[in-house]
């Protein structure tokens, strides 16, 4: 394991960007057997006598902070919405860098993952909507359009070089790109406690990052104090706080030359190892699980269908 973790940041230096990306994807691998490997651990500990253990354990809160200047939440929330920040992160500084000098600088290229997005929004939705009783369940309209970003890499990351490069560069943005469409929906339309206020400081960190983001290149201590900030601020207006991370991701300043390496790639290559080998594997052992039961599945089989 300690080999392998070496060679991970080893191989991860960015010297060409096609190249660091075809590394992240194919070590990605090993990463991938550890999700498929937590998600079944998951699947058999829901369907144990160790269910509500399992569960109680997870949903147990812990604060972080002093005095009034502190946050409370459940273990489960820290995971989801905390440490899957830094694997957004990670994301959006992969996609970052495609954008700047990789297969999606070509502005016809980059469309194509967004519209597939988009697509993938609202087709679901209607199908949803035209399976779904037209009363009390059409209200879930937004369950079958969000994808889990995580798992859907682990999948794609077994699959190795049997795919091209252009394949799996598409799959990822795609991904990603689907992921903050779901979690804006979700957060605009079934957040009955959506704070404006906090939603325009967030918006006005966001514009301060990218307005100072040639400032703030080599200023990491204040790029991390904004990314706590703009969390914090995301958290208490109702949306999912790790989009965190692709924001802040796609506003890092890459250059477009890579004579050497830039601030965001070197925080990319530190935190590349924790999110493969730790942060996803955890997230899919403590979401992937559910109860078998034949009765959820024929009362969700529209939801299945889109």
């Amino acid at each position: 394991m300690h080999r392998h973790i070496q060679r991970i940041i080893y191989q991860l230096h960015p010297l060409r960007i096609s190249e660091s990306l075809s590394l992240f994807l194919r070590d990605e691998t090993f990463g991938g057997k550890l999700v498929i490997a937590a998600a079944a651990a998951s699947l058999a500990i829901v369907n144990s006598p160790l269910q509500e253990h399992f569960s109680s354990f997870w949903h147990q809160t812990a604060s972080f902070g002093i005095g009034p200047w502190s946050i409370e939440l459940e273990l489960i929330k820290w995971l989801n919405e905390g440490l899957m920040a830094l694997f957004f992160l990670v994301v959006g500084l992969e996609i970052k860098r495609e954008f700047i000098r990789g297969e999606l600088r070509n502005h016809k290229t980059a469309i194509l993952p967004i519209g597939a997005a988009i697509g993938g929004v609202v087709v679901p939705a209607l199908l949803y909507l035209y399976f779904a009783p037209q009363d009390y369940a059409i209200a879930g309209w937004g369950i079958p359009i969000s994808t889990d970003t995580a798992i859907a890499i682990a999948v794609l990351s077994l699959l190795g070089s049997r795919i091209p490069l252009q394949l799996k560069i598409f799959l990822l943005a795609l991904a990603v790109a689907d992921d903050v469409l779901a979690i804006s929906v979700i957060g605009l339309f079934y957040t009955s406690n959506l704070d404006v206020l906090f939603l325009c400081l967030s918006i006005i960190i966001v514009a301060c990052v990218y307005i100072f983001r040639a400032f703030l290149a080599k200023r990491l201590l204040a790029v991390i104090g904004l990314g706590i900030l703009l969390w914090l601020t995301t958290h208490f207006s109702g949306f999912h706080a790790s989009v965190v991370g692709v924001a802040m991701g796609l506003l890092a300043p890459i250059p477009s030359r890579d004579k050497e390496i830039s601030t965001p790639e070197k925080v990319e290559r530190f935190f590349l190892p924790i999110t493969t080998l730790f942060i996803v594997p955890l997230f899919a052992l403590a979401n992937a699980g559910f109860v078998f039961s034949p009765e959820p599945f024929t009362a969700s089989l529209h939801i299945i269908i889109g």
